[in-house]
């Protein structure tokens, strides 16, 4: 899929498309950057995001049950451009659907395909699931937590560090 965006407003939202259009390579005289392996929705979602939207509203546009991980993906992508406000963003609105789910497996799902994918530990996803799981005494009681606790370190860091704060 093809988007068109202005390099001022994606420079003045994201570290990584400002040193795309300064660093002296190709992308910074290019009128085309290719970008591949990103979900198009979910970077469609980003770009109306940096031209204004209100994040909240354009997830609406895109939520369904099909993507009940959105607001994961968009963190995601926010993260790897660098557009913080927008991994804050995407960071609070699945917290407010994460903190309601209270089936252990749901949750131990939930935090299996995050971590999956989480580059690193101290994300806004990240410590919501970690003080989510800290509050949640049935969970912490459960086989499962120990079992997340070995396989996925990043998870392991996110408790500490909200248990500690």
């Amino acid at each position: 899929k093809e988007f068109h965006g202005h390099r001022v407003v994606l420079a003045m939202h994201s570290t990584w498309f400002l040193k795309a259009f300064t660093n002296g390579l190709k992308e910074s005289t290019a009128n085309i950057i290719e970008i591949h392996d990103d979900d198009p929705e979910v970077f469609e979602i980003m770009l109306k995001f940096m031209y204004g939207g209100d994040y909240d509203a354009i997830a609406s546009e895109y939520v369904s049950e099909d993507r009940k991980y959105l607001h994961v993906d968009v963190h995601q992508l926010a993260d790897k451009y660098d557009v913080s406000e927008l991994c804050e963003k995407a960071g609070r609105a699945f917290g407010k659907t994460f903190k309601t789910l209270k089936d252990t497996k749901d949750l131990e799902n939930t935090i299996r395909e995050y971590y999956d994918m989480a580059p690193r530990s101290q994300t806004t996803i990240g410590e919501v699931m970690a003080a989510a799981v800290l509050a949640n005494p049935t969970f912490l009681k459960s086989k499962n937590i120990d079992q997340l606790i070995r396989e996925f370190p990043n998870f392991a860091t996110d408790l500490l560090i909200v248990q500690r704060s």
